[in-house]
């Protein structure tokens, strides 16, 4: 059968490349607003910093009979509420803000006039009444952060980003939802670390209150996990300061040593060994505090509790910072000053940019184990000779004759009436900062 090419459709002389192409270009958005009353469902895409709801018929979401009926209409104020973004650790959170005399509902809680409720994926809105459901908020950035959390927690606390991971936690920065205080959240599944190891750390931040060791604000004890909130440091962690410094200039070092060995000597005070102590797990502010830095020592999976009833003996840490009694087993039992021993590996660390121990993990162990290391020309020629001498008393071998903190309090590197007075500056400014609730 012959083919008929008088029955094939017209077509352009010349295909359009894909250059000729215009393809249509989608505006980004934040978030959706979907209608959900019972006139019908619509769905509003969020492109705008700021949206005014309300009967006038300047918001941007205007609110008609045909949308709620009559009867509800008129309880509806000329501008109810407004959606808006406001901007949070370098990322934006949505939150309603109530401007009616009839309420506006979030999740049928009442929000109250003039005062705002941060807004989360999938929220409900109710006007004038918590029955009448007008709109579902959907967040477009939402990813399910919230997953992390328990489901008790979601409604009090909203993830803003991930901080990091402790010896046997995950951390992120988290906003409270009523007091829009940040804090930094740990969480420690009890699928992964047994109950009795949770506990102990949970105990330990209890009992502690000392201005240079971070502060725990809760417990949220939930089946499958433990969650602690802690005071946020908006610095980060001194390793995260040491990377973009390079090295630390020795002023700030003599500062920071300084409020590592008071930490330390109230831990040990407390009958508390901490094992783990490395600049990852040192915290930093310098937001709202002048020129002064302020740091304090978190992550306490590894400490442990000394009494009559209790010895320090498992290999634990980090290989860098583990003293060399550890790793050697000279003695079955060893003594918190692996925590001094720690503090020297940092103070060398802070002052040259250099880890005095590096190799692979049998190098390491036998360099800590002899205590073997150097001070370069490159690292160390602008450093002064007292920081010099107080690094070689720290990193002594026998712990015996290694130095206390009460004697290292007392090395002239640190009789330094500046500091002194500066270290009180700082904890006027940490106590001012607790009783204002300052995150």
């Amino acid at each position: 059968m012959a083919y008929d090419y008088k029955c094939t459709p017209d077509l352009p002389d010349t295909a359009p490349t894909e250059e000729n192409v215009e393809i249509p270009q989608e505006e980004p958005y934040w978030g959706k607003l979907i209608q959900i009353t019972d006139q019908g469902q619509n769905m509003r895409v969020l492109t705008a910093e700021c949206y005014r709801i309300g009967r006038a018929p300047t918001c941007e979401l205007p609110v008609t009979e045909n949308d709620v009926g009559l009867e509800l209409c008129t309880k509806i104020s000329k501008i109810h509420c407004r959606l808006y973004r406001d901007m949070f650790e370098d990322q934006h959170l949505v939150f309603l803000e109530d401007l009616s005399l009839n309420g506006t509902y979030v999740n049928n809680k009442k929000v109250g006039k003039n005062e705002r409720i941060l807004l989360n994926h999938t929220a409900e809105i109710s006007l004038a009444a918590p029955s009448f459901k007008m709109y579902l908020y959907v967040d477009n950035n939402n990813n399910n952060q919230n997953d992390w959390l328990d489901d008790s927690l979601v409604s009090k606390f909203c993830i803003l980003k991930h901080l990091g991971s402790g010896a046997f936690g995950d951390v992120r920065l988290v906003l409270d939802q009523q007091t829009y205080r940040r804090h930094a959240m740990k969480k420690i599944s009890k699928d992964d670390v047994p109950e009795c190891k949770i506990y102990n750390e949970v105990q330990i931040l209890k009992r502690l209150n000392y201005p240079f060791i971070v502060n725990v604000e809760n417990v949220f004890d939930t089946p499958k996990a433990v969650f602690i909130t802690l005071e946020y440091m908006p610095g980060g962690s001194l390793l995260s300061r040491i990377k973009n410094l390079r090295k630390i200039p020795e002023p700030e070092c003599k500062l920071i040593f300084y409020q590592l060995l008071l930490g330390v000597q109230y831990l040990h005070e407390e009958g508390i060994t901490h094992r783990d102590l490395k600049p990852e797990n040192v915290l930093v502010n310098t937001q709202g505090t002048g020129d002064y830095i302020i740091v304090k020592i978190t992550d306490f999976g590894l400490s442990k509790v000394i009494d009559s009833k209790t010895e320090l003996k498992s290999i634990c840490g980090t290989m860098r910072y583990m003293a060399p009694e550890i790793l050697a087993r000279y003695a079955p039992t060893y003594s918190n000053k692996v925590d001094i021993w720690s503090l020297g590996v940092m103070l060398f660390y802070c002052l040259s940019g250099e880890h005095p121990f590096v190799g692979d993990k049998n190098e390491l162990t036998n360099k800590i184990i002899e205590g073997k290391y150097e001070m370069t020309r490159s690292g160390w020629h602008l450093i002064s000779k007292y920081a010099k001498q107080l690094v070689k008393k720290v990193l002594v071998i026998d712990p015996l004759k290694r130095l206390s903190i009460s004697t290292i309090l007392l090395h002239p590197w640190l009789k330094d009436e500046r500091i002194t007075q500066r270290i009180d500056d700082i904890v006027g400014i940490i106590e001012d900062a607790r009783k204002n609730n300052v995150n």
